[in-house]
């Protein structure tokens, strides 16, 4: 793991090692990386802490799902209708 990689824990059911794995992919990518600034790139990309808030509100909203939420259709209805009648900026 590079040492610039953001590694945080989820209580949520993150996969074991998937951020790890996300900081590790620059350097297993290496070998088809051809110039500098690819290899800056994949660094700063995997190793960003927002890339790693990115799977961490996709593990929260695939656990919300699982729920089964039932949908509110008067407040969607409503919703609806708000967002038709404004007009467009």
């Amino acid at each position: 793991m590079g040492a610039d990689c953001v590694v945080s824990s989820c209580s949520l059911s993150v996969p074991p090692g998937l951020h790890e794995l996300l900081c590790a992919l620059p350097s297993q990518l290496q070998p088809h990386v051809h110039s500098q600034d690819d290899s800056t790139f994949l660094h700063n990309m995997f190793g960003e802490r927002s890339l790693h808030s990115l799977v961490k509100i996709h593990e929260r909203l695939q656990h919300y799902e699982e729920l089964s939420p039932a949908p509110i259709l008067d407040s969607a209805g409503s919703l609806a209708a708000d967002v038709s009648s404004s007009p467009s900026p």
